[in-house]
């Protein structure tokens, strides 16, 4: 699967639907979350959402830094192939 980015003049067509889900993604209760399987969601989410709107970046540089941070620690705990959370 090839994923294109979306030109800035096209962000406005399809960026309405991304947002509500960019909104609750980044709130506190699912990037701290206490389950290591919703965090792996959560990152694997913001990680695609990072990906469609690219070049644009989504979040200001802070909610930036704790994306990568979360999707950083979430892929340092995929380190056993025999986890079902591994095939995700």
């Amino acid at each position: 699967m090839t994923l294109s980015p979306i030109e800035k003049s096209d962000w406005k067509r399809v960026g309405w639907a991304l947002k509500p889900s960019m909104i609750v993604l980044i709130q506190p209760m699912f990037l701290e979350h206490s389950c290591e399987n919703v965090r792996l969601t959560v990152a694997s989410c913001l990680s695609w959402i990072i990906a469609l709107t690219s070049p644009l970046q989504p979040y200001n540089n802070d909610i930036m830094k704790e994306i990568l941070l979360l999707i950083v620690e979430t892929l340092r705990g995929l380190n056993n192939i025999t986890l079902p959370t591994f095939q995700k």
